[in-house]
């Protein structure tokens, strides 16, 4: 892994202007002044390094030529869902999308000469959203100064399977009982001690493809998961982490629940890594739940070169962030023991 970067520092002076800091620069070094009102400094260096790498990763103002393969992607997916969303709406605007389509173009042709459309869903996401668009578009002025790079394109795919970027929604199908569904819910627990029953990789797959179905920023689906089933890959994994002392022995099965900093934009987006992770965590405990396996989150709350060291130590890539853990297995007994925490109310709950 490359080393991390050093932060500008008139972007440090600002951030830390407001935390109450000063930052002194000399011959190179970034230096912080005194805490003022208390804080640690090693929350500022978090900070810096946690900023760094989402730096190193993300798309910060690149060409389409500039961009990694992922970054490539999520960008195209990230509009080929612009004109998924175009179809949806409830009154449609012909035209639409008309100031993006040309990027949207460019990194669809990027991609075509790196030759990614075949093999990603973003690819699908493109051929089929660019046919839709087209025939809704026929007749617009603007598209005709695009017509023979939309035809070239089309033409290349016009093998590929047809998908409609929009269907009928069908809630009345898949409406459970509420309160079916709402014991279902408030029974699954944090399960602290399981039984040594292998878990069937096939039933973990099940929960994740479930899972698949968890919304995510622009539909661009950044999760990652890495699946530890070896009892010394597990221990290993788990010496990282600060909250399974006393039961992660006993897990049969390791999620380490993530995302790819490569489908993310700017700054606006540098926290939407552990948001899209959550979402989709919660998803897979819930499948998991539904087959009969229980599960335990733990968090992954350690400074940035612990962080460092788990992802070269387990051969993980430099830009997969890790949301969470989730320990799976089968529980020790019917019978077993939960802890039982009372919940806030639900006035103390709305803002």
């Amino acid at each position: 892994m490359s080393k991390l970067k050093t932060l500008p520092i008139k972007a440090l002076e600002k951030v830390f202007g407001y935390l109450g800091l000063s930052v002194i620069a000399k011959r190179g070094v970034v230096a912080l002044g005194r805490c003022r009102r208390g804080i640690h400094q090693g929350i500022l260096n978090s900070f810096t390094m946690d900023a760094s790498r989402y730096g190193s990763f993300a798309i910060m103002g690149l060409t389409p030529r500039q961009m990694s393969d992922g970054q490539l992607l999520s960008r195209l997916c990230m509009l080929a869902h612009g004109i998924e969303k175009g179809f949806s709406f409830r009154e449609r605007k012909i035209p639409f999308f008309v100031e993006k389509f040309p990027v949207f173009l460019n990194l669809f042709e990027e991609a075509d000469r790196r030759d990614l459309i075949k093999s990603s869903f973003q690819g699908d996401m493109s051929v089929n959203g660019l046919r839709a668009y087209k025939r809704v578009h026929t007749d617009e002025q603007f598209l005709q100064s695009y017509a023979e790079r939309v035809d070239k394109l089309l033409e290349r795919y016009a093998d590929f399977p047809e998908r409609e970027p929009a269907i009928a929604a069908s809630p009345k199908d898949s409406q459970l009982d509420p309160e079916a569904f709402k014991l279902f819910f408030e029974s699954r627990s944090s399960t602290r001690a399981f039984s040594d029953r292998e878990v069937p990789r096939s039933e973990v797959e099940w929960a994740l493809e479930c899972a698949m179905k968890t919304p995510s920023v622009c539909n661009r689906q950044p999760w990652r998961v890495k699946n530890f089933t070896d009892r010394s890959q597990i221990d290993e994994a788990l010496s990282y982490q600060n909250g399974n002392r006393g039961f992660g022995h006993e897990a049969p099965g390791l999620l380490v629940i993530g995302c790819d900093l490569r489908a993310f934009f700017g700054n606006t987006e540098r926290n939407e890594a552990y948001v899209d992770s959550g979402l989709f965590a919660m998803s897979v405990m819930m499948a998991l739940h539904a087959k009969g396996i229980s599960s335990c989150s733990l968090n992954w709350c350690i400074p940035p070169e612990i962080n460092e060291k788990f992802l070269n130590h387990c051969d993980l890539p430099p830009w997969f962030e890790v949301g969470m853990f989730l320990a799976y297995g089968y529980p020790l007994s019917e019978d077993l023991d939960v802890a039982r925490s009372p919940r806030k109310s639900l006035e103390d709950l709305l803002l």
